[in-house]
């Protein structure tokens, strides 16, 4: 290979990592708050049973949710990326940012409006396709739902109780979905009647501010 390939091969990874980097940065306030806890949620669940179609007995193979933990966490963070992307895009997000958190890709111009307006369009159909293939479909629409309610139809600035009502249900589709993927079931109705109160238990303890979970 000659110089010059090799530094246009350098180049197109450097460019690659930037990109990751840069959507990292969107989703960096909330990743260990939020996508951690969901995902732990998921496996947690699925081992102690609660989850299982078997009540008190997990089904699920320990290699098995090994090797599906990358998939909740990829469910996780790409549902949230959507949500952060399309609230940090906001013009008065972007003003408070540049304040409380210049780091992050907006104030810093790492990515213009525009360009995260474009991203928001790709990721969320594509998030979408790949929780299909998850079996988690109807959640990962729901959450895009609840962001465009949450941020374009500004109820994140409505009356407390509209703001929390959409973040908790947020949470249940997070925990949901989590605990399906942990699971591989394909529906809600294969998750335990313990395991549904247990999603109703941990919304309920997440405490009264829930929308300080997401800024």
């Amino acid at each position: 290979m000659s110089q010059t390939k090799e530094l246009t091969v350098l180049s197109k990874l450097d460019e690659i990592f930037d990109l990751i980097y840069t959507l990292w940065l969107f989703t960096k306030s909330d990743f260990f708050t939020f996508v951690l806890p969901n995902t732990m949620f998921g496996v947690f669940g699925a081992l102690s049973g609660l989850g299982s179609p078997t009540r008190g007995k997990s089904h699920v193979p320990v290699m098995e949710l090994l090797i599906r933990i990358p998939g909740i966490i990829g469910f996780n963070w790409s549902n949230l990326l959507i949500f952060d992307i399309a609230n940090q895009r906001l013009p008065a997000a972007v003003v408070e940012d540049s304040v409380n958190k210049p780091w992050r890709p907006l104030p810093t111009r790492r990515i213009t409006m525009s360009a995260a307006r474009v991203w928001l369009l790709t990721i969320a159909p594509t998030t979408v396709t790949i929780a299909n293939l998850q079996k988690v479909g109807f959640e990962s629409t729901t959450l895009v739902t609840l962001t465009w309610m949450y941020n374009d139809l500004g109820g994140g600035d409505s009356d407390y109780r509209v703001r929390n009502a959409i973040i908790a249900a947020a949470f249940a589709v997070y925990n949901t979905a989590s605990l399906k993927i942990a699971l591989g079931v394909e529906t809600v109705s294969m998750i335990s009647v313990p395991g549904q109160r247990w999603i109703l238990v941990t919304l309920r303890e997440t405490g009264e501010d829930l929308g300080g979970l997401l800024h």
